[in-house]
C-alpha cells in the first residue's frame, strides 16, 4: 500500500529496509518521500484526498467539503455521489433520489411515477440511499434505470401480498439491490414479454416463494443477469416458463448462486418450453438436506452450461418423461457427493451432450 502510494505521488521507491514496526496490536510507520503520514488512516486520507482534487479538476466531481454537504440524515457517514454530480452537472439531472429524508422522493414508486418523458436519448435512474424500504408495486419503465446506493446497503420488502418488482418493458437496468421477505405465491421480481432487453446486476434475494420469475406471453424476452444470488427459504430460484411457440424467451445468467437455507426448494432452475432458452456460464446450486431439484429441463427447452456446481439435491439435473425432448449441451457439470442422482434423464427425445464430473453410479439417462 506505501510502495503505491509513493508511486502514485511521485515518490521514489521506498528504501531498503523500511518495514513497519508491529507491537501489541498497533502498527508505526517512518515517513517516505513526499509522505507526511504516520499512520495507515492518515496515509490513506492523504492520498484519498488528493485524489478528490485531482479528479474535481479533471471531471468536476464533488470535493471532500462537497460530499460532506450532502449526506443522508439516515446515513450521516454515506453520501450519494449521483446527486451530487446532479446538482452540479447539468448533463444528470434525470437522476432521481430516494430516500426518507433529504432527497427527490421516498419511495421508487413515486420517483417511477413522476417520469412520463423517458427515452433512448433521455434516460432516467431512480437511485435509492441506503436503508429498508418497503413499497409497493414497483412497476419499471423502459429508460428507467432502478439502482441501490452500493451493493448490499439498500433492501426492498413488499408493503403488501405482491410481487417486489414487475417488468413488463425492455430497456431496464436493475443493480445494486437486496430484496427480501416477499409473501407466499408472489416473486421477488416478475418478469413478462419485457422485449430487449432487461439488465439485473449485484441483486441478492432472501427469504421468498419464488425469486425470479420469467414469462412469454405476447411478446419475446431477452433477459441479462449478472452477479444474481438467491439464499434463505426458497421454493423456486429461477423460474422461466413459455407455452406460445412464437413468443421465445432467452435468459443469460453469469456469476449465478442459489443456495437453500432449508429442505423446500423445489427447483432452484426451472426451465419449460419449447423456446425457453438460458446460458449459464459459471454458476453454484448448493442445495438442502437432499432434496429438489438444481436444473429442471422440460418440455422442449434449451440449455447451455459451463462450470456449473450442483450439489446436495436429490437430483443435480433432471429431465422428465412428459413433454418433448430437451437440448443440452452442457459442458463443465461439477456434481458434489450431497446428491442423490446426479443426472437422470427420463426423456428419450432428449439431444445434445453432457461433460464434467459425476458419479456414474448416480446418472440415468434412457435407454431409448
Amino acid at each position: 500500500q506505501f510502495q503505491e502510494m509513493a508511486d502514485y505521488r511521485g515518490a521514489s521507491p521506498l528504501p531498503g529496509g523500511g518495514i513497519p514496526t508491529i507491537t501489541a496490536g498497533s502498527v508505526s510507520f517512518v515517513p517516505y518521500g513526499n509522505l507526511s503520514s504516520t499512520t495507515v488512516q492518515e496515509a490513506l486520507q492523504e492520498v484519498d484526498d488528493e485524489k478528490s482534487d485531482i479528479a474535481h479538476t479533471h471531471t468536476n466531481l464533488p470535493t471532500d467539503d462537497e460530499k460532506a454537504a450532502m449526506t443522508y440524515a439516515n446515513a450521516p457517514d454515506a453520501y450519494n455521489p449521483f446527486r451530487t454530480m446532479a446538482d452540479t452537472d447539468p448533463g444528470l439531472d434525470n437522476l432521481l433520489t430516494v430516500s426518507p429524508v433529504g432527497a427527490d422522493y421516498t419511495s421508487a414508486v413515486s420517483a417511477l411515477a413522476s417520469v412520463l418523458d423517458a427515452s433512448g436519448d433521455n434516460p432516467y435512474a431512480v437511485m435509492y440511499s441506503p436503508g429498508v424500504f418497503n413499497e409497493p408495486i414497483i412497476l419499471t419503465k423502459p429508460f428507467v434505470s432502478i439502482l441501490g446506493h452500493t451493493n448490499g446497503s439498500t433492501e426492498i420488502r413488499p408493503a403488501g401480498s405482491h410481487n417486489a418488482i414487475e417488468v413488463y418493458e425492455g430497456v431496464v437496468e436493475i443493480q445494486a439491490l437486496v430484496i427480501n421477505n416477499v409473501p407466499a405465491g408472489m416473486a421477488a421480481v416478475y418478469i413478462e414479454d419485457c422485449g430487449d432487453h432487461l439488465l439485473m446486476n449485484k441483486i441478492s434475494i432472501l427469504q421468498c416463494e419464488t425469486a425470479i420469475r420469467v414469462r412469454g406471453e405476447v411478446a419475446p424476452s431477452i433477459v441479462y443477469l449478472e452477479y444474481v444470488d438467491f439464499y434463505g427459504d426458497f421454493k423456486y430460484g429461477l423460474d422461466i416458463e413459455t407455452s406460445i411457440t412464437s413468443v421465445s424467451v432467452f435468459v443469460n445468467v453469469e456469476n449465478f448462486y442459489a443456495i437453500p437455507s432449508a429442505a423446500n426448494c423445489i427447483n432452484a432452475v426451472k426451465l419449460v418450453g419449447p423456446v425457453s432458452s438460458l446460458v449459464m456460464p459459471l454458476g453454484g446450486l448448493y442445495g438442502f438436506g437432499s432434496v429438489g431439484v438444481a436444473l429442471y429441463v422440460a418440455n422442449g427447452a434449451s440449455i447451455q452450461t459451463s462450470s456449473v456446481i450442483v450439489d446436495n439435491f436429490e437430483y443435480g439435473l433432471y429431465i422428465p418423461a412428459s413433454g418433448a425432448g430437451p437440448s443440452l449441451k452442457i459442458e463443465g457439470l461439477v456434481c458434489g457427493s450431497g446428491n442423490v442422482w446426479d443426472v437422470y434423464i427420463d426423456n428419450a427425445a432428449t439431444t445434445g451432450s453432457i461433460s464434467g464430473l459425476m458419479d456414474r453410479t448416480k446418472v440415468y439417462i434412457h435407454p431409448n
